[in-house]
């Protein structure tokens, strides 16, 4: 694939090159992966000072694209060709990677100014609202991709 991709060069699902989705999924996981460690080293540390440890929802939009990432780039393949579900399960993956920030910010109420740390519950409504657009989002996207 050579430049962009544009409304005048658009691919179809059959010339994409499996190789060039490895590379680029490869970081982009590796990034993942890279960030989800720290959460959890984060959440570990806070959990000695408020004695409870959690994984919030905002994590696991990440684990969710991620996993939905592995599959449509690195085992789909395997199992047989599909390029048209590879696609539509990268767009839903990269859905929840874009949502991933804002769920973040959402959980610790970062959206209003002067929200103070122990406000902080474990699935919060800014996070909540932003799960919900989301899950939204994600519905339009599969409607709309089973439509074209």
């Amino acid at each position: 694939m050579v430049g962009p991709i544009g409304l005048h060069n658009a691919v179809t699902p059959q010339e994409l090159n499996i190789y060039e989705l490895w590379r680029a999924v490869g970081v982009l996981v590796g990034f993942q992966v890279t960030v989800l460690g720290w959460r959890v080293a984060r959440e570990q540390r806070l959990a000695e000072t408020r004695k409870e440890m959690w994984f919030p929802i905002a994590d696991y939009l990440n684990v969710a694209s991620i996993a939905i990432s592995m599959l449509s780039v690195f085992i789909t393949p395997i199992v047989g060709d599909w390029p048209r579900l590879r696609l539509g399960l990268l767009g839903v993956s990269l859905l929840l990677f874009t949502a991933f920030p804002f769920a973040l910010i959402g959980h610790y109420g970062m959206f209003t100014p002067n929200k103070h740390p122990e406000d902080l519950r474990y699935w919060p409504y800014q996070e909540k609202v932003v799960t919900i657009i989301t899950a939204a989002l994600i519905v339009i996207f599969v409607v709309w991709y089973c439509r074209v």
